[in-house]
């Protein structure tokens, strides 16, 4: 291997890279000898043709990793920057400015620059996650605290459904029957023909005579304001709801009234009055089949009965009876309230009396102390009076309001 010149032997072995070296050196002007110089000179373009030759001065030559000076930088004495020295970006952006140049996209290898990250939001996110945490344990002790209160309230509940089981009411039937003929027996005209289905407070419970029981009492009012006598017959009995006036009651009263007598009771009636609802609260009775019972006892009753006055009784407030399982009163008024508003719409549809007990009677109770029987649950005589007078009142509007209607 004596006598071979290494450059040579480099060529040999790296032609692409010797050659790569050689432009580098011609481009800087630096000395080459032989006769490849003068080529090398006459192919490379001046100074100035191609801008991007000034930004890669200080190139390092891939043969000896030393910077390479052109010689305009090095008669200025400034020594020119080394290739490992140079950032990616900084040189990016120098090629940017030179005139006509595209930059490329830099291939950053799995790398993110600076610029193109996105924003932190490491700090928003806390926040968040700290509203999380406190609305958590804000949730948490809320939950603790409603749990504690609804425990106790439905145990107070059940507490009191034992005490309303040991308690003594009435008994269920008060000892006579609602079937008289009430008003002046020397008016002019035949008696007017009254049923009154309902509950225990049409069949006369809490008071100890016929005379006092709601039926009678609500007969004597439209015999005086009517002028004329009126026979009242009551089917009610103690615990009905809307079922049992549609199975047990009206089809009583589609037959006669006494063994032996042949004509029916309600066909012939000239007023019926209906008085329901309370039961059915007091023992939660779904309000859409409530809705729906109601509705079919009024049809029938209109269908058996198309020419009588018909007036329908609200279920009643029962706040201020029982006053010793007042939570239990307390929830029986507002499922009572469910009762009571389907009872308004079926009156309206039907194009019948309403009779809003709520609204117009318990005011009027709530100012005397004598107004419930000794049960502490039925009306007495004095709040049977009341109720008669409102269920009088609606009937008496709603008959003003027909015959203005027909004038």
């Amino acid at each position: 291997m004596a006598g071979v010149d290494g450059r040579q032997l480099a060529g040999e072995r790296h032609p692409e890279r010797c050659s790569r070296v050689a432009w580098q050196r011609e481009a800087a002007s630096e000395v080459v000898t032989g006769p490849r110089r003068h080529d090398a000179e006459r192919n490379t373009p001046a100074r100035g043709e191609h801008p991007v030759d000034d930004v890669l001065e200080g190139a390092v030559s891939s043969d000896h990793h030393q910077p390479v000076v052109s010689g305009r930088r090095r008669a200025s004495g400034k020594r020119a920057q080394p290739f490992a020295t140079l950032r990616h970006d900084e040189v990016a952006r120098q090629l940017a400015q030179v005139p006509g140049h595209a930059r490329r996209p830099a291939a950053t290898r799995g790398r993110i620059d600076q610029d193109q990250r996105p924003p932190r939001v490491g700090g928003l996110a806390t926040v968040h996650r700290a509203i999380l945490v406190h609305m958590s344990r804000w949730l948490n002790a809320s939950a603790r605290v409603t749990g504690g209160l609804l425990g106790g309230f439905l145990g107070l509940v059940a507490i009191q459904m034992v005490r309303l089981r040991r308690l003594e009411f009435l008994p269920a039937h008060p000892g006579f029957y609602v079937n008289r003929v009430v008003g002046d027996d020397d008016a002019a005209g035949a008696p007017l023909r009254m049923l009154v289905f309902g509950d225990s407070t049409t069949a006369g419970v809490g008071v100890d005579r016929a005379e006092a029981a709601l039926p009678t009492r609500l007969a004597e009012l439209v015999a005086a304001e009517r002028g004329r006598p009126v026979h009242v017959t009551s089917y009610g009995w103690t615990g009905a709801r809307v079922a049992d006036l549609l199975r047990d009651q009206l089809p009583r009263a589609l037959g006669p009234l006494r063994d032996g007598e042949t004509q029916p009771v309600l066909p012939s009636a000239d007023i019926v009055a209906v008085v329901i609802g309370a039961n059915d609260a007091t023992h939660r009775t779904p309000p859409r089949r409530f809705r729906a019972e109601l509705r079919q006892l009024l049809l029938e009753i209109r269908r058996a009965a198309p020419h009588a006055e018909l007036v329908l009784a609200g279920v009643p407030v029962f706040r201020g009876a029982l006053r010793q399982v007042e939570p239990l009163m307390l929830l029986t008024d507002q499922f009572g309230r469910l009762l009571r508003r389907a009872q308004r719409d079926e009156a309206l549809a039907a194009g019948i009396a309403f009779a809003d007990l709520a609204r117009d009677a318990t005011p009027r109770m709530r100012l005397r102390r004598d107004t419930l029987s000794t049960d502490d649950f039925h009306p007495s005589a004095v709040g049977y009076q009341i109720w008669a007078e409102v269920i009088a009142a609606a009937l008496s509007d709603k008959a003003s309001g027909q015959e203005n209607a027909g004038a």
